[in-house]
């Protein structure tokens, strides 16, 4: 991933409650680069070190997948191993990306 474009994509780390901002970050193949995942920039994602070393496909480390809808366009869904949630059900990092708001009527005069 070009960095420019992690920046504008993700921000900083996508792992689920870190604050790491982009700079501090690495980039994680969604789709493992030994699994013939490649590197387009939407196959790609900011982690930083600390959580890359626990990012992979095996059972006992978080999977990253992107999300596609319209609320959430590109955003990194990571699904914690089975040790920390039986069910793996997907988790966001929202610290980088906080919900959006509808934006607010205008006061009438």
């Amino acid at each position: 991933m070009h960095y420019l474009n992690g920046h504008a994509v993700d921000r900083g780390c996508t792992v689920p409650g870190c604050d790491q901002p982009g700079y501090n970050c690495q980039t994680h193949h969604v789709i493992e680069w030994a699994a013939e995942g490649t590197t387009d920039i939407d196959r790609l994602t900011f982690v930083c070190e600390q959580n890359h070393k626990h990012a992979g496909e095996a059972e006992n480390q978080w999977r990253a997948r992107r999300r596609y809808d319209q609320l959430s366009l590109g955003q990194t869904v990571w699904y914690p191993p089975r040790f920390i949630d039986r069910q793996r059900k997907p988790q966001t990092n929202k610290y980088h990306r906080p919900p959006k708001t509808p934006p607010s009527e205008p006061d009438a005069a």
